[in-house]
């Protein structure tokens, strides 16, 4: 079975991977843009993006496996499906620490 590559930095998990996290981050690109425009701070928007972005990689994630028809017992399983969902409610909360009232 092929592995999968090397984390582009070292001592980053196999969890954090680019093909989890790219999608993810494209996702929270144009709340900041719109937040820019408007001259205000791209925290707040950026929060509220974080958990929709999450659920839409994982969707697509897990679609995309049932779209192939070939493995999807593990599909439903995949940390494909479940680190964005994770990672945007994980961010949601943290930035909702950092960010000001």
């Amino acid at each position: 079975s092929p592995s999968l590559p090397q984390p582009p930095l070292p001592g980053v998990s196999r969890r954090l991977h680019s093909k989890k996290t790219q999608p993810f981050v494209l996702l929270l690109i144009p709340p900041v843009l719109f937040a820019a425009g408007k001259r205000e701070n791209p925290m707040w928007p950026v929060i509220a993006s974080c958990v929709p972005a999450g659920i839409a990689v994982g969707g697509i994630s897990l679609l995309a496996p049932l779209v192939d028809i070939q493995g999807t017992e593990q599909a439903v399983a995949s940390p494909l499906v479940y680190t964005p969902i994770a990672l945007g409610l994980i961010l949601a909360y943290t930035l909702r620490v950092v960010a000001p009232p």
